[in-house]
């Protein structure tokens, strides 16, 4: 019995290192680049603004017809033939097209000509129907179904001036379909982090514990710490800083973390193999729970625990008041 949930979890750790990695086995690229596309005035700049959170692009800021801002790029649909071929040309290497539609002025045939075009490329797409606030009446449900099935792409409302709008919808939609662009993505917008670590943590969990069960029911420590130093660099990259070559760079803390785990290996060698496994998958999952909660405290400055912390200073702040009488 023990045996075939081992098959199975092995079959899932494929199927998950499959969404990890590339075809040829190599971590998933974590550069990435979101097309910003649309005709002048629909609204380009103020979403770039909001999913920043900042006013980074002013209103007096001219519009170009391709416009490079690091892992964004906005682009101007062009009037001439000549700037269409050189648009498609640079949108090749996109991952992502965010199509945005002036809801103030209806689809009009420019925007059915460039969508057209525009799905012809390999990048995902997602068509925006922007300046809801604005129009007499916002699309219906039924009127974004009918684009979706004209188009083929999702397609969404918003309101690109609103921050807080664009960070609940259009985020989720990004990540949904490119989920390998949640570190750049979380690298730019700070507000985006936490969900995008908790992410990390948890399906690196999963891993832990799949792990353990294709290992035959004991502690793989090699694999294991391997896939605690992916965690570990991919929320250094998340929060801006250099990816470290270790779970703590090879100091004490990781060979004793490296002897513990070996001396637990061990004693579970003497466990029944469906406890064994049991337990074996608990340590791995823990183990690797800790080391992303204390890898986001370290360059976050978080308390590990809130809770403990909250009420740590409080019983602090009631003995420093005490004394201070």
């Amino acid at each position: 019995m023990f045996d075939a949930f081992s098959r199975e979890a092995e079959e899932a750790l494929q199927r998950m290192q499959a969404r990890w990695n590339g075809s040829d086995g190599a971590p998933v690229r974590v550069e990435g680049r979101i097309a910003i596309v649309g005709l002048q005035g629909s609204g380009k700049k103020t979403l770039c603004n909001s999913l920043w959170g900042w006013q980074a692009l002013g209103d007096d800021l001219p519009d170009e017809v391709i416009r490079p801002l690091g892992l964004f790029t906005l682009v101007t649909i062009p009037d001439n033939t000549h700037d269409e071929s050189s648009v498609l040309y640079h949108l090749e290497s996109a991952d992502l097209v965010i199509y945005i539609v002036d809801g103030t002025a209806g689809t009009r045939s420019q925007d059915v000509h460039w969508i057209a075009r525009l799905r012809a490329l390999p990048a995902a797409m997602l068509i925006v129907v922007n300046k809801t606030n604005l129009m007499p009446e916002p699309p219906t449900h039924d009127m974004l179904a009918d684009m979706q099935a004209q188009f083929a792409r999702p397609a969404i409302q918003l309101d690109a001036q609103d921050t807080n709008s664009v960070h609940e919808h259009l985020l989720p939609q990004i990540l949904k379909l490119c989920p390998a662009l949640a570190i750049p993505l979380a690298t730019e917008i700070t507000g985006l982090r936490w969900n995008v670590v908790k992410q990390l943590i948890r399906e690196s969990m999963i891993k832990s514990g799949l792990i353990t069960l294709e290992n035959g029911a004991t502690i793989d420590v090699r694999s294991l710490l391997d896939l605690q130093r992916c965690l570990v660099q991919n929320i250094a990259r998340v929060y801006g800083y250099p990816s470290p070559d270790g779970v703590e760079q090879e100091g004490v803390g990781a060979i004793a973390y490296r002897f513990a785990l070996d001396a637990l290996t061990q004693r579970l060698a003497h466990l029944d193999p469906f406890v064994r496994g049991l337990v074996a998958s608990l340590i791995g999952v823990s183990g690797t729970w800790i080391v992303g909660r204390n890898t986001r405290t370290r360059h976050t400055d978080r308390p590990f625990f809130p809770l403990f912390d909250r009420l740590f200073r409080r019983g602090r702040n009631h003995a420093a008041a005490r004394d201070g009488r």
